[in-house]
């Protein structure tokens, strides 16, 4: 959005989700239906097929338990200062992809505060980190209020004012528009 600031309202099931930011120029749409991401330009919307949208959909992701957590293979532990919090790291690869992934939690607290992705490239790894905070009790489930996306196109932070449980969203909210 340039630096403006917007409302954004976000909707997750499972690995799905849609975001429409309410900015200045009108509304922009982003979202994953589990295979395919998308967001809407002044030209329409432009498909995203996963193989290239991973690193898309990683910033966008939200944890809320150990199962949405990736599948890393050949994992291991360390620890870390964050902010000068204690944090346990565990590291490994997403053997798909080849995705270099570490995630933090807070040892105090154990709430995931940060994941890095190290994407391979032609050119090299790319680097992206996410981190969590603000976590408040939704329904008995902590999630995240406030996440900052910090990748090679700049800084971007969402900021929730407030979050609910849903039980009624429609999953075909999460495809594109239809136009």
């Amino acid at each position: 959005m340039g630096g403006e600031k917007a409302k954004v309202e976000a909707s997750y099931v499972g690995n799905k989700f849609a975001y429409v930011t309410h900015g200045s120029k009108g509304d922009n749409r982003m979202g994953f239906n589990g295979t395919l991401a998308w967001f809407t330009t002044d030209k329409g919307i432009q498909a995203v097929p996963l193989q290239y949208a991973v690193k898309y959909v990683n910033e966008k992701a939200v944890f809320l338990g150990a199962d949405s957590l990736p599948k890393l293979t050949n994992p291991t532990g360390a620890t870390a200062k964050i902010a000068g919090k204690d944090q346990l790291v565990v590291s490994g690869t997403i053997s798909s992809d080849r995705t270099r992934v570490s995630l933090f939690f807070d040892k105090a607290t154990g709430l995931l505060t940060r994941t890095s992705y190290s994407y391979p490239t032609i050119l090299g790894s790319i680097a992206q980190l996410n981190d969590f905070s603000n976590y408040r009790k939704i329904n008995g489930v902590e999630v995240p209020l406030k996440i900052v996306n910090h990748a090679t196109e700049g800084d971007t932070v969402l900021e929730f004012k407030s979050a609910k449980i849903d039980n009624k969203i429609n999953v075909a909210s999460f495809d594109p528009p239809k136009k």
